[in-house]
């Protein structure tokens, strides 16, 4: 599904009433950071002969959550700078 540049300002100005919080933990740390540490221990699993999921597992655990706030963080900001760009010209049209 392909949105027009308003709908896309619709949909981020939802998702920023929701909060910053909120996006970065659901985005980043649940969306980035748990799907990246599970895909990662997989690939591992699969192709190391030697992987140890006690060592590995825990360490992925935290290290891939942290980067996903960076990520949700970044993510945010990127889409605020885009929003507020695009807001300052005139009003936003409403579905």
């Amino acid at each position: 599904m392909f949105l027009t540049k308003e709908e896309k300002l619709i949909r981020w100005g939802d998702t920023r009433k929701k909060g910053m919080r909120r996006f970065i933990i659901l985005n980043g740390v649940l969306g980035y950071g748990l799907v990246m540490a599970f895909c990662t221990q997989l690939g591992m699993w699969c192709v190391s002969s030697s992987y140890n999921p006690y060592v590995s597992v825990p360490i992925a655990l935290v290290l891939f959550p942290l980067s996903g706030l960076f990520v949700g963080w970044n993510q945010w900001r990127s889409a605020e700078k885009i929003y507020k760009e695009r807001t300052e010209s005139g009003p936003i049209l409403s579905i």
